[in-house]
């Protein structure tokens, strides 16, 4: 990846960055966005100053403010604003321009943070913290915190543990209907994007596959799931976009 940032390759720096998410458009509709990624991508690249001008750790500070804040951070901070109104320090511009004369070693592993909290809260250390729906220890350091909750989680979801997450697929069964509803309707067979059989084909593995038995259903069609309720989010968006319906 520090190669194709050197020499501001976006064809090359997409793929180190690129999140996978379930593949529900169609071979086109799947070109036509990597190809517009890469371009957006490589306008920002030009943008950028050289790597040998700041460093690469301060060129990537710089890269995640100019398209992770934006992109990620404030809409989520919007969305959780209109829950319950909240400080978010670490978007502050004069914190922001402290970070790129920070140490690299005050930076890694959210040493500043926990240095911070260790000075003026130490209470908040003796918390857990969370990933996604998975606690793991406030001592841990970042990539350790990662391994922990991915194997964490995967016994979670094998059931080692004795516990179930079942809310998706609760959900899931709730919005049966409604879900199959739209998978027959001419909005969503209008709509050129979409690989129309991969997602009929993920609604009929994860609703009709071992359909009798819920927990072997939940066990089994675990990705079917994950991928059936990543597509009616999406639809739902689509939709309240659109005048059609």
């Amino acid at each position: 990846a520090k190669y194709h940032i050197i020499n501001k390759n976006a064809d090359g720096l997409l793929a180190h960055i690129r999140s996978s998410r379930p593949n529900i458009f169609s071979g086109q509709a799947y070109a036509a966005m990597k190809n517009n990624a890469a371009g957006h991508l490589q306008g920002l690249l030009d943008s950028m100053p050289a790597v040998e001008d700041m460093g690469v750790e301060s060129w990537l500070d710089l890269f995640a403010i100019r398209t992770k804040m934006p992109n990620n951070t404030c809409p989520e901070q919007s969305r959780v604003d209109g829950l319950a109104m909240c400080y978010t320090p670490f978007v502050q511009p004069d914190l922001i321009n402290l970070i790129f004369n920070m140490p690299l070693g005050d930076k890694k592993n959210s040493a500043a943070v926990k240095k911070i909290i260790s000075e003026k809260a130490p209470v908040l250390s003796k918390f857990p913290l969370v990933k996604g729906t998975t606690k793991y220890p406030y001592s841990l350091p970042t990539i350790p915190a990662k391994v922990y909750s991915v194997l964490k989680s995967k016994a979670r979801m094998g059931y080692r543990s004795g516990y179930r997450d079942t809310k998706m697929n609760d959900y899931l069964d709730i919005m049966k209907e409604p879900i199959l509803d739209s998978i027959a309707s001419a909005s969503f067979k209008n709509y050129q994007y979409y690989d129309h059989e991969r997602i009929a084909e993920i609604a009929g593995q994860y609703y009709y596959k071992d359909n009798k038995n819920k927990d072997n259903r939940i066990r089994s069609n675990k990705n079917y799931a994950f991928e059936l309720d990543w597509w009616f989010t999406f639809d739902m968006f689509r939709r309240s976009l659109s005048l059609e319906d």
